[in-house]
């Protein structure tokens, strides 16, 4: 699944009227609940049109399958995460700031997964895909653009390529949501949310 001069793809028609957006809507949620009480492996297309009150065929004609809606449920998330970057991140100045917006991105990252917990097993089952694997890293690596563009500006001098910190943070963030979301303990789940905000600010401010 790859795009095409940044051409979504993954639709086999991208839906513009009101009912077609509707619709695909409602495939989407079926394929997350499928996902979240079953896993990714074992959901099929039949299944997914179940849920979703509709005939099979009726998805093929905006998704070519299965690979196609985890691509869609993956940038939708990315676009959350994309979303709360440029909002915290754009306006870093001042180291301060820097640790401000970092702390912050653990705290709304845990809130995504937590708001949302079909996302571990989305997360799973791209890693059992190299195709939706490269689409993370290559999503990451966008988000980690954004966010190494404010640590230069909070970190003039620094010597570490800013990209790959910021990537490291975003991979480290992300394992630590996942790790909190698998405790059933609102306590455990603060404290590793506590760890995460240390140690995010340690990669963010780690020695050259």
């Amino acid at each position: 699944m790859k795009k095409d001069d940044q051409t979504e793809t993954y639709y086999r028609r991208k839906p513009t009227q009101s009912r077609s957006i509707q619709r695909v809507d409602q495939v989407l949620d079926a394929t997350r609940q499928g996902i979240l009480e079953g896993g990714y492996d074992s959901l099929t297309m039949n299944e997914i049109a179940h849920r979703a009150g509709m005939k099979r065929s009726a998805i093929y004609r905006y998704f070519s399958g299965k690979p196609a809606l985890m691509v869609s449920l993956i940038e939708l998330h990315h676009e959350d995460i994309h979303h709360i970057v440029r909002r915290l991140f754009g306006p870093v100045e001042r180291q301060s700031d820097l640790v401000d917006a970092v702390q912050s991105l653990v705290s709304q990252y845990f809130q995504l997964f937590l708001d949302d917990p079909v996302l571990p097993a989305v997360w799973m089952g791209a890693q059992s895909s190299p195709e939706l694997s490269e689409l993370c890293s290559r999503e990451n690596e966008k988000v980690g653009r954004l966010i190494g563009v404010s640590m230069q500006r909070a970190l003039p001098e620094m010597s570490r390529n800013p990209i790959t910190v910021a990537i490291l943070l975003l991979e480290l963030i992300g394992a630590s949501a996942r790790l909190a979301l698998q405790s059933q303990e609102a306590n455990s789940r603060d404290e590793i949310e506590a760890i995460a905000k240390v140690s995010a600010v340690a990669v963010a401010f780690g020695a050259d």
